[in-house]
């Protein structure tokens, strides 16, 4: 009795601006977990990144060539996890409370996204909401993650009711600035 293959397609995460087609970068990458015969077919960064090398290769166009641009580039990616990883505790009603440093927000629509001190984003009713929108983009992700995970349907249902009670922060804040 010969066994099904597993028949399944690829598509990027929501928000991902990835323009390659996902379904051939999965390919890709499931033919080079194979080649490096590791148990449970796992990959490293730098196994995808040694692929990518060979101007052939599906994943090639993925990556910066350019070594100087790569390099700025890598910069600016290791500064917005200094800027996403740092943490303030503030002292809120005599009580000490961390919470994150530092948000990634357009001020005004004319403006490209930077980062903000979290505290003075929050008292800002178009920041807040920037703030609500991205809290609740970071809950549906976790949610289409662990869904199918055995024993934690009560916490997706708490996530699912959280996002709903996000939704009609958002609203209200809408409505607020409507009527301002």
């Amino acid at each position: 009795m010969s066994k099904k293959p597993n028949l399944h397609t690829y598509s990027w995460r929501e928000g991902s601006h990835i323009s390659a087609d996902a379904h051939v970068i999965g390919r890709a990458l499931e033919g080079l977990a194979i080649r490096q015969r590791r148990p449970l077919h796992g990959l490293t960064a730098d196994d995808v990144v040694q692929e990518a090398m060979d101007e052939a290769s599906p994943l090639h166009g993925l990556f910066e060539w350019d070594n100087e641009k790569a390099a700025h580039d890598y910069r600016c990616s290791q500064a917005r996890s200094i800027l996403n990883g740092l943490r303030v505790t503030v002292i809120s009603n005599g009580e000490p409370r961390t919470v994150v440093g530092y948000v990634n927000v357009r001020p005004r629509d004319d403006q490209p996204p930077m980062y903000i001190k979290s505290t003075f984003a929050a008292r800002h009713e178009k920041l807040r909401a920037q703030m609500l929108n991205d809290a609740r983009i970071g809950l549906n992700g976790w949610m289409k993650r662990y869904r199918e995970l055995q024993g934690l349907d009560e916490v997706v249902a708490l996530i699912g009711t959280a996002i709903e009670r996000i939704d009609q922060e958002i609203e209200a804040a809408k409505l607020e600035e409507v009527a301002a």
